[in-house]
């Protein structure tokens, strides 16, 4: 293969240090320009003996071998044309899949490994990956940056998880050694080890990826995804506020964080849903007389639109645009109860000039994070500090439940598809089981 430099790569200095800045394309081979950094010529000369050798093998019709990295940033791409809105979520989650991985002292990266199920291939990597990461046991962060306290033979130690996003190839975990650093880091609070259902999801993506790449790319001659084996699933948590709870909740909450409690609760939504709530959304009721002088409510509602990937105003890495938007690309339209139609009337009279926002900071602006927010008001009102803003929406599936709406209402007043959200949401609680047992045994 002709070209016109032997090394098509030169050394440079940037503000990162020594860097390789690799350029090369060969029209006769169909090989387009390419233009990447590398952190030592040695990357940069496996990148281009690899491109040159796929090269060779699509010039004689054969498939070539990818890696897992080739078909993550091929997922991704295509996740972005689709203006997917889990794109956000679905980065997080293949940064943290960068992590090189330890196998008997050597470090591996999953990115790097091609698309078989033989040895040291990419099915092989997830099994060693679960194994690695599974001896984590405390996670924290200290001056931004990531560590991990890791169970080994002699007992535990300390490493400093590198940003996979700080380099083209990411580096591997260090051990810390400072002892200063490391009673630092004993004495945070963190985070424990990964849960199964975060494992899940993890894994329950490259699932997607290696069907897609068989499926939809063509890339493999079988697909590999039923050989990646998931976690079991968690328990589950039933996780919801008793009417004195909520109340306690509300009352040690400063007046317009306790209107977006009270609007989670009644309301159901979503947090990013809720918060992003305009009054060009929110329809009250009318009433209207009939020909016999009856007195006709007709119900308001409160309304989300759908999501239009046709709409290329639509960035899916711009969580904010979530506000406005459901999930599932359906319209969502709530009805308004008697307890939303009293909130709503009352925040009405606390609108500020300029701002549309419904459940606003008292500034007309939107919430942002309020997480230190939500953990003080939780500690004051004598919550349990697992209990998440999301489990607000468990709160008003159990209260629906308990009140005996029917299963398909409750689904299209959520934007719910599938009845099991009914069951995970909605938790019978124990006076309405213990009600409908006294109905059925007719006492």
């Amino acid at each position: 293969m002709r070209s016109a430099r032997k090394k098509p790569w030169k050394q440079v200095k940037t503000q990162q240090g020594i860097k390789y800045k690799y350029d090369f394309q060969d029209l006769n081979w169909n090989i387009k320009r390419i233009k990447r950094t590398f952190n030592t010529a040695e990357e940069a000369q496996a990148f281009h003996d690899a491109l040159l050798k796929n090269a060779m093998t699509i010039a004689k019709g054969e498939q070539i071998e990818r890696t897992f990295g080739d078909a993550m940033v091929e997922f991704l791409q295509q996740c972005k044309q689709d203006r997917k809105l889990s794109l956000a979520l679905d980065l997080s989650n293949l940064t943290t899949l960068r992590w090189p991985f330890e196998y008997q002292g050597k470090f591996y990266r999953l990115e790097e490994l091609p698309l078989h199920d033989r040895e040291f291939g990419i099915v092989w990597g997830i099994q060693k990956y679960k194994q690695d990461i599974s001896q984590t046991i405390k996670r924290s962060r200290l001056h931004k940056k990531i560590y991990h306290c890791r169970r080994e033979e002699n007992g535990t130690a300390w490493y400093i998880q590198p940003n996979p996003n700080d380099n083209q190839k990411p580096a591997p975990r260090l051990r810390i050694t400072d002892p200063v650093i490391i009673k630092q880091l004993d004495k945070t609070k963190g985070l424990p080890a990964f849960s199964n259902d975060t494992l899940r999801r993890r894994f329950s993506l490259v699932k997607t990826i290696l069907h897609t790449a068989w499926h939809d790319w063509r890339w493999l001659a079988s697909d590999l995804s039923p050989l990646i084996k998931l976690e079991k699933p968690g328990k589950g948590r039933i996780a919801f506020l008793t009417g004195r709870q909520f109340e306690n909740l509300v009352n040690v909450s400063d007046q317009y964080f306790g209107y977006l409690i009270r609007g989670a609760k009644a309301i159901g939504w979503r947090k990013s849903n809720l918060i992003g709530l305009t009054w060009d959304r929110v329809i009250y009721p009318e009433y209207l007389t009939d020909e016999q002088g009856n007195r006709i409510k007709i119900p308001g509602y409160l309304r989300v639109e759908k999501f239009d990937n046709s709409d290329p105003n639509i960035d899916p890495l711009d969580l904010t645009q979530r506000r406005s938007r459901t999930k599932n690309k359906e319209y969502l339209e709530t009805i308004m109860t008697s307890e939303t139609e009293q909130l709503l009337r009352e925040l009405d009279k606390h609108r500020r000039e300029g701002s549309d926002v419904v459940f606003h900071k008292g500034d007309g602006e939107f919430w942002g994070s309020f997480r230190k927010r939500w953990a003080t008001a939780k500690k004051k009102a004598g919550i349990h500090p697992d209990f998440r803003w999301h489990d607000l929406r468990h709160t008003w599936a159990t209260e629906r439940v308990n009140e005996g709406v029917p299963e398909n209402i409750i689904m299209e007043e959520q934007g719910w598809k599938n009845p099991q959200m009914v069951k995970l949401y909605g938790h019978l609680k124990r006076e309405a089981r213990y009600k409908a047992l006294k109905k059925a045994a007719g006492n």
